[in-house]
């Protein structure tokens, strides 16, 4: 069947859906960059009142305010990538957040952390998922368009 619309019609099209769900990605990615900035901040300004939040005492040394500054750097940088569309990048996030999951486990398995250490699991999992999820439409989009090409 001839149809109406030209290959520059369905492809304008596909960028416009595309650019649309890719938003729900951004989101997920610029969402976390505002958390691990606030996070960051508040380590480095309020580093008793942070680690007592997650019910660890204080106990005054330096790094903890400069794992703030790394968390603060890490935002600006998640922040960018979302901001410029650096679609590249997104699968990078959830593999950190895989990594990082990994890492907990493995201080809870051999008594380096203690229960504790779960709540923050519980976000990076979340966080990891909400991307996962994201892409996951995203690609679907991508498939629906090639497939409305031919």
């Amino acid at each position: 069947m001839l149809s109406y619309y030209s290959f520059a019609d369905v492809k304008f099209a596909v960028v416009i859906l595309i650019r649309k769900r890719m938003k729900r990605t951004e989101l997920s990615i610029k969402t976390w960059s505002i958390y691990l900035f606030v996070l960051g901040f508040s380590m480095i300004v309020l580093p008793a009142t942070t680690v007592g939040l997650f019910g660890y005492a204080n106990d005054g040394e330096l790094w903890i305010r400069f794992t703030g500054i790394l968390s603060v750097v890490l935002a600006l940088f998640y922040y960018q990538v979302s901001r410029y569309h650096l679609s590249e990048l997104f699968s990078w996030k959830i593999a950190g957040h895989l990594l990082g999951m990994a890492c907990m486990t493995a201080f809870l398995v051999a008594g380096i952390a203690d229960n504790r250490m779960i709540g923050t699991m519980v976000v990076e999992l979340g966080a990891c998922l909400w991307t996962v999820f994201a892409l996951r439409a995203d690609k679907r989009i991508l498939r629906l368009a090639a497939t409305s090409k031919t």
